[in-house]
């Protein structure tokens, strides 16, 4: 059985095999700051069981400059990620325990925020290439490159579709500077506009199990800075678009990324200190529930193995 059809039957089954619910056991994978290292951000992997860190958080690639925007694909165990390593932002593969590291692009342009598709096959990522943001896909051994968008705009934070027939981005080529949620198909063709919410931004849009449900961060304007943010989620045509309602004591989330094993997301939240730290909350709403609470910032979280 492949992963698609392993997220589907998921899905289908409430996850009673896959632990759901609170009780989310897995690896998440997220980008953080290296005590011992402080200029620069790292790949890290920590066990989450039922709601807590039941593992020591371990340093995935441990390399001078920035390792960030990591994206783990469960049919190849292999995480892609994009590092300022060599100088500009370029996009590696390793295995899932850090090791048989391999760059997969190279160039002056800044490639980022890679997407797996389910069956392990293609990673879509955003790259300035051509001037402006784009999206692209390529294969992980960094052949066949293939633009997807072809817009004078900014075109970015890919994320494919579990059943792998669509990949969502966000883009402000609607005629104003606000970043939308759209979803086109795989060959970049059919896009189709989502969200429509003058002064906001919405970024890092991530899908439920069965591709039904896009959860997304979306941040408030005004004068030009972000003044407040919220997790919205929506169908996957864009209905029944609503904020993520959390208990007053929660402070703004960001970054959602939805388990593979049922309704709950993992998301980062700033603390008092302005460092952040990573938190699971159920896709109904309530309180976030922290997870690791780390020196120094933690935040973009992914999802890597949902074991049962």
């Amino acid at each position: 059985m492949n992963i698609r059809s392993l997220i589907l039957l998921c899905a289908a089954t409430s996850c009673v095999a896959c632990g759901g619910g609170p009780n989310a056991k897995g690896h998440v994978i997220y980008e953080g700051q290296n005590n011992t290292q402080p200029a620069g951000f790292e790949i890290w992997d920590v066990v989450v069981d039922r709601g807590t860190a039941s593992s020591t958080p371990v340093n995935l690639t441990q390399s001078f400059g920035d390792d960030m925007d990591a994206d783990w694909n469960q049919q190849e165990m292999k995480i892609a990620f994009a590092s300022n390593r060599t100088g500009d932002f370029d996009l590696y593969v390793m295995n899932a325990d850090g090791s048989n590291v391999s760059q997969i692009t190279s160039g002056p342009q800044m490639d980022r925020l890679p997407s797996w598709d389910p069956d392990g096959n293609q990673i879509a990522y955003a790259t300035d290439q051509d001037g402006d943001m784009e999206i692209f896909k390529i294969r992980p051994n960094g052949n066949d490159p293939r633009q997807l968008t072809r817009n004078t705009c900014f075109d970015s934070d890919p994320a494919w579709s579990p059943d792998g027939t669509k990949i969502a981005y966000v883009t402000n080529c609607d005629g104003a500077q606000d970043l939308e949620v759209h979803v086109m198909g795989i060959d970049g063709a059919g896009d189709v506009r989502l969200t429509n919410r003058p002064s906001t931004d919405e970024f890092h849009p991530t899908w439920s199990a069965d591709s039904t449900k896009i959860a997304f961060e979306s941040v408030q304007t005004g004068g030009g800075a972000h003044i407040d943010t919220e997790i919205m989620i929506m169908n996957a045509d864009g209905t029944d678009l609503h904020a993520l309602t959390i208990s007053a004591s929660t402070n703004a989330l960001i970054h959602p990324a939805w388990w593979p094993g049922g309704d709950l997301l993992a998301v980062a939240r700033v603390d008092a200190t302005g460092d952040y730290n990573l938190f699971l909350i159920s896709t109904a709403g309530g309180t976030a529930t922290l997870v690791l609470d780390q020196p120094l910032t933690q935040w973009s979280p992914i999802w890597g193995n949902p074991t049962p």
